[in-house]
């Protein structure tokens, strides 16, 4: 009870001390401001840890541990439950936000001020909807008294997975680091001082970047292991919530890089700097309003009235003061901003020009996915069921921009600033480009030699347009564009990694990043998905392999059953056991299920088995004398006959058959279909312990009989995937993720932030380096600004 009243009460404090810091920031009170911001971001860590507590130890008469918790979860799972719900993971939110804006606020410099400002009243308004969306609030008492449950509800099946605990911490550290950015873009506005701010801000930005792209793939890799996707990515509406600022982030990256060796997109940069927090805020918005209903996997239930009116505030405030701030300073911004270097490329094929290019196709991603995650709000607004954006559709858009993306991905870093013509641009990529159509090659000959991955090849791709692109040549094609911008950028960090090697951390994030893009690709477009039949008695075939179920590991109410199949052929066996257990529902169970995922070099084998089977066809209609086939069984129908008044209640009739059958041996029986005042009743013939014969219906003039084929004993249907080189996404990720970290070292350790009111220094550096490029054909980097 005293955590839960101490975790009530810092929640308070953390906005009245965010308040104050607000205050302080608008009265020019420095010192106010950082005493009212280090005391709510101290009430907020504390109340988190508290809110650890009660989960961890099973306090059940909290609402919230009631409902996330459980006596019998895994440790780990007790901690995640923090941050499974609504709630939770705002405090979560709140917490990542203030430790990010506490960690780079010794490097904002004379922005300190309103860089407190503005980052303290953000988080008091996250203070304010916890106070009403609060985990500490106890549950209702009856006649008065307090009940604490025995147990509690616990996590939703989808959230029993080891990614639960590594996934939404890692997230929202990204997502916290967006306020960073936010606020100190925005002080920089209101200092009117746009130059001071971009060398300090670079590599938290940089770190920003780097946990929100790792924070999605983790999300793609939970999605892999445990929905029933068959991949990593689907576009779910959240995914796109966090995709969205992801790419803005990196638009941002790129965007410093300009303006240290132009002094230009000064506005520009400032408003991609906030635009991930902005975007992150809509998509909350989306997430937690309840318009979503049940399109997305990770929608939460709708939010208190008071605490949604809060986060619309939130949202509304931060759009609108950005912009309005940014509006106001672009109509004197001729008085105060730098005037750009006066040296201009001259070619074209520039690194100006290059940064343009990869920052507005990022932006037409991140606006693209932002209209197809809003699409379930506008037909909710309009009245109609909120529907999710297929995947299809996605693809259709974004084919257009991928293949000029990944060229300049793979071009530009062999671009100067002062820039090259094309021949010359050529001279310098056309190693790179030979070994990635080697590469290529070695994978179209894997292609005609495997002859596993030879029926999917011959289907075809749907384009915009309505015709059909041929899918061997277009996925090879994407396929090649991303190994192009691979052993280009490595072939760049191979150039510069005795000379420049601090400078190869953005490259080898480039690097990650088209591996990962590879693998996507790759296994997505040369998948093969068929689903099969699996029965006790009868193993299922399909893609080379036989599947023989064996057994059930536990019950099927228990979370941790799994179904155990042998599958064998292609010169392996192994024993496949996905999930597959039942909750309670309203009207019947609901199954919960998850893959079996079979790893090898090369690619992988998804297994997911769906809720028991009884029928074994479909309805057939057999004439007198007819045979067929069902199984290893020849059925016969042999007649019909008839008892009671035709018309009328209690009418029966009867179908008689013969059959033989290898195991079963011969035998006859007769299945009787009998009218009653409520509809038809059955009484099924039976072939052995393995079918029974079920008559639907019987055709009085031609005497036909209609049928259909159940097991007794139930059969399993069971989906597969073959996954072709998805061990390129991981390999990719992991890669992406050092070169993110690398960069925001190296950039930490060379460019220490100004001092306060300090002009950051002239382009010396750049000028000069340009003089030597321009004396040099070779494409020497710009290593500092």
């Amino acid at each position: 009870m005293l955590a839960g009243d101490a975790g009530r009460i810092l929640l308070f404090l953390a906005m009245a001390s965010f308040l104050a810091a607000v205050i302080g920031s608008i009265t020019n009170r420095l010192r106010v401001s950082r005493i009212g911001f280090a005391v709510g971001a101290w009430s907020v860590f504390i109340s988190f840890g508290l809110l650890l507590s009660l989960t961890s130890t099973g306090q059940f008469h909290y609402r919230y541990v009631f409902a996330h918790s459980q006596a019998d979860l895994e440790p780990w799972y007790r901690v995640s439950a923090a941050w499974a719900g609504q709630e939770g993971s705002f405090l979560l939110w709140a917490v990542t936000s203030a430790m990010f804006v506490a960690l780079a606020r010794k490097k904002t410099g004379a922005d300190e001020r309103g860089y407190l400002g503005v980052a303290s009243a953000f988080l008091m308004g996250l203070a304010g909807i916890l106070t009403f969306e609060s985990p500490f609030r106890l549950i209702d008492p009856i006649l008065g008294q307090l009940r604490t449950p025995p147990d509690g509800n616990g996590l939703s099946p989808a959230l029993l997975n080891y990614w639960m605990v590594i996934h939404p911490p890692t997230i929202f550290l990204g997502f916290g680091s967006l306020l960073a950015l936010f606020a100190w873009a925005a002080a920089a506005l209101m200092r009117k001082n746009l130059e001071d701010y971009i060398v300090p801000i670079r590599p938290w930005a940089i770190i920003s970047a780097t946990l929100l792209g790792l924070g999605l793939c983790m999300g793609g890799f939970w999605a892999y292991e445990m929905l029933n996707w068959g991949g990593f990515w689907m576009w779910d509406p959240v995914e796109n919530t966090s995709f969205v600022p992801w790419v803005a982030a990196v638009a941002f990256i790129h965007g410093i890089f300009v303006q240290q060796a132009r002094r230009r997109w000064h506005i520009g940069n400032a408003v991609l700097a906030a635009v991930p927090l902005m975007a992150f805020c809509f998509g909350t918005f989306l997430t937690r309003s309840g318009f979503l209903g049940d399109q997305s996997v990770h929608s939460f239930a709708q939010m208190d009235r008071s605490a949604l009116w809060i986060l619309t505030s939130i949202g509304g405030v931060t759009i609108l003061g950005f912009f309005g701030l940014v509006f106001a300073r672009m109509r004197t911004a001729k008085d105060w901003l730098p005037e750009p270097r006066a040296a201009e490329p001259e070619h074209i094929l520039n690194r100006t020009t290059g940064y343009g290019t990869s920052i507005w196709i990022l932006l037409a991603f991140g606006v693209i996915a932002g209209v197809g995650m809003s699409v379930p709000l506008i037909q909710s607004l309009a009245g109609q069921a909120p529907k999710m954006v297929e995947e299809k559709l996605y693809h259709y858009i974004l084919s257009w921009f991928f293949p000029p993306f990944m060229l300049a991905l793979a071009i530009f870093p062999f671009i100067t600033w002062r820039g090259s013509t094309f021949k010359a641009t050529l001279g310098r990529v056309n190693q790179s480009l030979a070994i990635s159509v080697f590469i290529t090659g070695i994978l179209l000959l894997g292609l005609r030699t495997e002859t596993v991955w030879l029926p999917m090849v011959n289907e075809g791709v749907d384009t915009p347009w309505g015709a059909k692109l041929p899918r061997l040549p277009w996925v090879l094609f994407l396929s090649w564009l991303c190994v192009f911008a691979t052993v280009s950028n490595f072939t760049r960090i191979f150039q510069l990694w005795r000379t420049a090697r601090p400078s190869v951390g953005g490259l080898i994030t480039h690097v990650g990043f088209a591996l990962s893009l590879f693998g996507l690709v790759f296994s997505r477009g040369f998948e093969q998905k068929t689903e099969v039949l699996v029965h006790p008695d009868y193993p299922g075939t399909a893609l080379g392999y036989t599947f023989a179920y064996i057994d059930r590991a536990y019950k099927f109410t228990d979370r941790h059953n799994e179904l155990h199949m042998m599958v064998m052929g292609r010169g392996e066996e192994f024993l496949a056991h996905p999930g597959l257990y039942f909750t309670p529902g309203e009207e019947e169970p609901n199954p919960v299920m998850w893959p079996h995922i079979q790893r090898h070099a090369l690619w992988d084998m998804i297994v997911i088995a769906y809720p028991m089977a009884f029928d074994a066809s479909g309805e057939t209609t057999f004439n007198v004398g007819e045979m067929r086939a069902f199984k290893d069984i020849t059925l016969q129908y042999e007649g019909m006959r008839t008892e009671g008044q035709l018309g009328t209640a209690g009418a029966r009739f009867f179908a008689r058959f013969t059959y033989d059958s290898v195991t079963m041996g011969d035998g006859e029986f007769e299945s009787m279909m009998m009218i009653t005042e409520d509809g038809p009743e059955y009484s099924n013939g039976r072939i052995g312990d393995t079918f029974e014969i079920r008559l639907d219906r019987i055709d009085a003039a031609t005497k036909s009989a209609t049928v259909t084929l159940f097991f007794v004993q139930p059969a399993y249907p069971v989906e597969l995937f073959y996954k072709p080189l998805t061990i390129f996404v991981w390999i990719g990720v992991g890669v992406m993720t050092l070169g993110g970290f690398w960069a925001a070292r190296s950039r930490s350790r060379r460019t220490p932030g100004p001092m306060r009111d300090e002009p950051t220094g002239d382009l010396n550096n750049v000028v000069q380096n340009e003089e030597q490029s321009k004396q040099s054909d070779a494409p020497e980097p710009i290593t500092q600004g």
